[in-house]
């Protein structure tokens, strides 16, 4: 009995009560992984099946679950990802600035797209900033599109010292003299549709990223599916098995 009271112990009496209640359990309750999740049929959050017009945003879906609504608008999730035009940053400072090495960043501009510039001190490269990722309670980071490859901006705004600095996971990789890669770090490949697949909603329909349609915010369709069946069929009477997940 004394090796039952040891940590050893405890945990074997721990593994046999799971072990016996997997086997109560029914045999399509087991956890699949994503890879099995994809080719099976029905809604998954990253499948991208799905056609921009079948989403329907979050107000629809707040008409009928009103006290869930109201609850998801003051959660991260609902600003988890949007436009840049949307920044509450971006429109408190008009222009943030920063400098590392060779290089010197800056922000301006709250319109519709924000400028993003980066110098060496004598080129300078310029673009639209298009989205922003993060509430900003910790820190606020951007991304932008050029000729059709999506960048995670090489400055993040944080809010603990409220003033740009390097995005998290890049000091490491930071350019020390390449001017055409101090403004941003490629996404590559499936990078780029999982960083708007987490932060936002639709970015990712008829299975390939097109973010210039998303909707902001991980809202109830980026987990429960697209609502544009479920609210003909709620308005129709008919019924709503299979109309939502």
């Amino acid at each position: 009995m004394r090796v039952l009271r040891s940590g050893w112990g405890r945990a074997l009496i721990l593994l046999m009560g799971f072990m016996s209640a997997a086997q109560l359990l029914p045999s399509d309750s087991r956890q699949i992984v994503t890879e099995e999740r994809l080719k099976a049929p029905g809604w998954w959050p990253t499948k991208g099946e799905y056609a921009r017009s079948e989403y329907v945003g979050p107000e629809p879906c707040g008409e009928c679950h009103i006290a869930q609504a109201e609850t998801w608008k003051t959660t991260p999730m609902a600003r988890a990802g949007f436009a840049t035009r949307d920044s509450e940053i971006l429109q408190r400072y008009r222009r943030l600035e920063f400098r590392r090495g060779l290089f010197a960043y800056r922000i301006e501009g709250s319109g519709e797209t924000p400028t993003y510039t980066v110098t060496d001190g004598t080129k300078v490269s310029s673009q639209p900033l298009q989205w922003a990722m993060g509430l900003g309670v910790l820190g606020q980071t951007f991304v932008y599109e050029r000729e059709g490859a999506y960048f995670e901006s090489r400055v993040t705004y944080y809010s603990a010292v409220n003033r740009l600095d390097v995005t998290p996971g890049q000091s490491g990789t930071f350019p020390s003299t390449s001017l055409a890669d101090a403004p941003g770090r490629l996404l590559y490949g499936a990078e780029a549709e999982r960083c708007f697949a987490c932060h936002t909603t639709a970015a990712f329909v008829e299975n390939r990223l097109q973010p210039s349609g998303l909707i902001a915010g991980v809202t109830c369709e980026a987990c429960h599916g697209p609502g544009v069946r479920h609210i003909a069929a709620m308005k129709s009477g008919e019924s709503v098995k299979g109309t939502i997940f």
